[in-house]
C-alpha cells in the first residue's frame, strides 16, 4: 500500500492512498459559534432550550451538568447558532480543541466559546469526523495555533480551515467510526459503574463511620447518645486526637521548617525527603531528593516509619496515607504531618477512612482561621473529635471499606486500561495504519 506526500498540516500527517486531506469548510454546513442571552437581555430559565457552555463539553464527553436553560423566545433570537443531534461541537477558548458529538439532545443552543460543527458532505461520515477532530493530534494542533496567553482562543476561520485525513469511502469511515464508538460506549458504562461504586462507597461511609449502621456482631443496643460530633453510638466514644496518639514525644509533628531543611542541604543520593508528592500519589518511591547522613542525624525527629499516618499540610488538604513498609530510611518535609497512634486505642486504616469524610472535613474548616481551610497545623489535628467505637469494631469498619476501596481502584485500572487501548485504536485507525475494509 502506498503512502501520499506529508501533509501541510500537523495533524493529519503521513497518509495511505486514496485517503484525502479536507479543510473542515469543505465537509460542514456554515460553522459558526453562539453568543451569551443575558448579552440580548433574555434570562436564564429553569426549563427549556437547552443552553450549552463550554464547560458542557468536557475531556469525556457531553456533560450536562453545566448546561442553562434558555426560552423559546431567546431561542428564536439566537437561531443562527441552533444545534441538533449530530452536531459536532469544539470548544475555541479556555482549553481549546475539545471536542463532542451531540446525541439524545434533540435540540439547543450554545455560547461564544463553542464552534458548532454540522457535516453535510456525502463524502464525510460524521462520527469519524467528530472522532479525527477527538483524536490527541488534533488536540495538539488547536493547542499550537491558538493566540492570547492569559486566555488562548482559536478563530472560526482556523476551526473551518482545520482538515481532516478522510477514507477514499463511507464504508471505511464508518467502520472505523463504529469501532471507535465501541471503545466509547465500554469506557462510558465502566465510568457509569465507577460512579454508582462510589456513590456506595460514600453512603457506606456515612452509615458505619457514625454508627447509623453496624456490622454483624457489633449491634447497637442502648440507642444514640449527643457528643460534639452529633449523635453516636452509646457504646463508642468522642475523642480528641490527641488522646489517641502514642504517649511518645513527637507523636504529631510537622516535618522541618526553614533553616533547618534548607536547599543546599538536598544531595542527589542518601536518606530519603520525603513529601506531598508521596502521599497524593501512595508512592514513597516518588521524588529525589535526598539529604546525607549527617542531616539526618540533626533531623531525626523528623523521620518516617512503616505504619506512620502522614497528612499533607497544604494544597489538598488532609490528603493522608499509611506508611508501607520496606520504604527507604528518610524524614519528611514542611508540608508533611506525622501521627503516630496508639494502637490499642484507634486504627489508622479507621482513621485514614474518617479524613475523608465531612466528620474531619468540617472540624478542620471550623478550626481554621477565620474558617478558610488554607492548610493543616499540628494544633487542628490534635483538636479533632473523633468518633471512636472498640478497636475490634474499628478494624472491621475499615477491612470493610477497603474492600469498596479495592472494587473502586480495579474499576479505575480497567477505565485507565479502556481509554487507554481507546488512544491506541484513534492512533492506528485514522493514521490509515491499520484498515477496517
Amino acid at each position: 500500500m502506498g503512502v501520499s506526500i506529508e501533509s501541510r498540516q500537523p495533524d493529519v500527517g503521513s497518509l495511505p492512498d486514496g485517503w484525502r486531506p479536507r479543510p473542515l469548510k469543505e465537509l460542514s454546513a456554515f460553522i459558526t459559534k453562539g453568543s451569551t442571552p443575558t448579552t440580548y437581555g433574555f434570562k436564564w430559565e429553569e426549563s427549556g432550550i437547552l443552553f450549552l457552555r463550554s464547560e458542557c463539553v468536557s475531556e469525556h464527553g457531553l456533560d450536562l451538568t453545566q448546561s442553562m436553560h434558555i426560552s423559546d423566545a431567546a431561542h428564536s433570537m439566537l437561531r443562527r447558532s441552533e444545534v441538533f443531534d449530530g452536531d459536532i461541537l469544539v470548544t475555541i477558548t479556555g482549553n481549546v480543541g475539545r471536542a463532542v458529538m451531540l446525541s439524545g439532545v434533540g435540540r439547543g443552543n450554545i455560547n461564544q466559546h463553542i464552534a458548532r460543527v454540522r457535516i453535510t458532505s456525502p463524502d464525510a461520515v460524521p462520527g469519524y469526523v467528530f472522532h479525527a477532530l477527538s483524536r490527541p493530534s488534533s488536540r495538539r494542533h488547536f493547542a499550537a495555533i491558538t493566540t492570547g496567553q492569559a486566555y488562548p482562543q482559536i478563530s472560526l476561520q482556523q476551526v473551518r480551515e482545520a482538515e481532516v485525513a478522510l477514507p477514499p469511502t463511507r464504508a471505511e469511515q464508518e467502520a472505523i467510526a463504529e469501532a471507535l464508538s465501541d471503545a466509547d460506549a465500554l469506557i462510558e458504562s465502566l465510568e457509569q459503574v465507577l460512579i454508582k461504586k462510589r456513590q456506595i462507597k460514600q453512603g457506606a461511609m456515612q452509615e458505619l463511620l457514625t454508627g447509623e449502621q453496624r456490622l454483624p456482631g457489633f449491634g447497637n443496643h442502648g440507642g444514640f447518645r449527643r457528643c460534639e460530633l452529633g449523635s453516636i453510638p452509646n457504646d463508642w466514644d468522642c475523642i480528641q486526637l490527641r488522646s489517641l496518639a502514642a504517649r511518645s514525644l513527637g507523636s504529631i509533628k510537622i516535618g522541618p521548617f526553614g533553616s533547618a531543611l534548607k536547599k543546599q542541604f538536598l544531595t542527589k543520593e542518601g536518606f530519603k525527603v520525603y513529601g506531598q508528592e508521596n502521599v497524593y500519589a501512595r508512592d514513597m518511591d516518588k521524588g529525589d531528593r535526598f539529604i546525607n547522613s549527617e542531616h539526618f542525624r540533626n533531623l531525626r525527629s523528623c523521620e518516617i516509619l512503616a505504619g506512620d499516618f502522614l497528612v499533607s499540610m497544604m494544597g489538598t488538604v488532609g490528603k493522608c496515607m499509611i506508611v508501607p513498609s520496606g520504604i527507604k530510611a528518610g524524614i519528611m518535609d514542611s508540608h508533611l504531618l506525622r501521627v503516630r497512634l496508639d494502637p490499642e486505642k484507634l486504627s489508622s486504616a479507621f482513621l485514614s477512612q474518617l479524613f475523608e469524610t465531612r466528620i474531619v472535613f468540617d472540624q478542620v474548616k471550623q478550626l481554621s482561621v477565620g474558617g478558610i481551610m488554607e492548610g493543616l497545623s499540628s494544633r487542628i489535628v490534635k483538636s479533632l473529635n473523633l468518633p471512636v467505637p472498640s478497636i475490634e469494631e474499628q478494624m472491621a469498619i475499615a477491612g470493610s471499606l477497603s474492600d469498596m476501596d479495592s472494587e473502586v481502584g480495579n474499576l479505575e485500572a480497567r477505565l485507565s486500561k479502556a481509554r487507554a487501548l481507546k488512544h491506541g485504536m484513534m492512533q492506528e485507525l485514522l493514521s490509515g495504519r491499520i484498515r477496517l475494509v
